[in-house]
């Protein structure tokens, strides 16, 4: 009975650049049929829709988390495996997300953690800070994305580890090359974004505490 579509949207008239995160916006409808199907009828009505639309910050909070979730059972099998018995696919995961140069990097995250988004994109203001209208969570989605980055470099770093302990000799050169170059690299810039952060950058009074992070369904 539910259904949900989501597509890229545009909020300025500028033409955004393929990778220019600060411009990635989407929008997800959801309907919630009256009946589920199939169904006899040729139609079915829709009991409810709503329409909702995350922002750069949102949407890279909700992309990490779901990384993250991703990482998390790789880390549950390399910890399962015996020594030597993780396999290719184990460490082909980890040298994903660890070199830069197949992952896209992660600078592209620094604009929306330091705040410099707010010089260049003011629409992302506007959606962080909508007023009394404006929900929590909302406000909220840069801490939310600092959170889900600090999720990240732990859960790399117990990665990284646990596939040094685990790898079979075969993968080695790889593996110390994750280790030693990859994984060092990543994590020194893992830690400058986060330095980075403040919040006093968060839009708002930034002093609203407690609550969670964006819905990440």
């Amino acid at each position: 009975r539910c259904w949900a579509h989501e597509w890229p949207v545009r909020v300025t008239t500028d033409a955004p650049r393929a990778d220019d995160v600060l411009a990635l916006w989407v929008a997800t409808r959801r309907l919630v049929l009256a009946e589920p199907l199939p169904a006899a009828a040729r139609w079915v009505a829709v009991a409810s829709a709503t329409t909702t639309r995350l922002n750069p910050i949102e949407l890279a909070a909700r992309q990490l988390r779901r990384k993250n979730r991703e990482l998390a059972a790789t880390l549950a099998e390399l910890r399962d495996a015996p020594p030597g018995g993780a396999e290719q696919r184990h460490t082909m995961a980890v040298n994903g997300v660890v070199d830069a140069a197949v992952n896209g990097g992660v600078a592209q995250w620094a604009p929306l953690v330091s705040g410099a988004y707010k010089r260049t994109h003011p629409e992302i203001v506007r959606d962080l800070d909508g007023g009394a209208s404006s929900e929590k969570k909302k406000r909220d989605a840069p801490k939310a994305l600092v959170a889900a980055i600090r999720a990240h470099a732990a859960l790399v770093r117990a990665c990284v580890g646990e596939h040094r302990a685990k790898c079979p000799a075969s993968m080695r050169p790889l593996a110390a090359h994750i280790e030693t170059t990859s994984w060092p690299k990543l994590e020194h810039e893992l830690d400058a974004i986060l330095r980075s952060f403040d919040d006093g950058h968060v839009v708002g009074d930034g002093a609203s505490g407690g609550g969670g992070p964006p819905c990440c369904c």
